[in-house]
């Protein structure tokens, strides 16, 4: 737990490297997170659709008392992102991969090579 912590405190630092126990760290941290938050987002607007179903005018726009979880949600969601991005420049610089490999992301079939280049071990530089 204080490994993720530590990792999040350097979200804005590309530079450096991380090791793969750091990376994955921060990868999975994430993903739970993005779970939780999932499910408090879908959970707002079950309960908006129990209501607007139950009622006699349908009303499918998100409550207003939801409007400030989901304002708080979103800056916490630019800020994990962000740092996803960052460690996954570092480990792809510990790993001895060119950091600009992280744009695979952007291909639904990079994804794959992204994982296994952050799979990858450590490369120990000479320099």
């Amino acid at each position: 737990m204080r490994l993720f912590f530590q990792e999040l405190k350097r979200f804005r630092d590309f530079s450096g490297k991380s090791s793969r126990r750091e990376f994955w760290t921060v990868f999975l941290g994430l993903m739970v997170v993005g779970i939780v938050f999932d499910f408090a987002i879908s959970g707002l607007y079950s309960i908006n659709m129990e209501q607007a179903l139950g009622g006699s005018s349908p009303n499918l726009l998100v409550p207003v008392w939801s409007i400030p979880i989901i304002l708080l949600m979103f800056p916490a969601m630019v800020l994990f992102f962000i740092s996803q991005l960052a460690t996954g420049v570092r480990r792809l610089r510990d790993a001895g991969f060119n950091p600009l490999w992280i744009l695979l992301g952007l291909v639904p079939i990079g994804v794959i090579a992204l994982i296994i280049m952050w799979t990858a071990p450590t490369k120990i530089s000479d320099g």
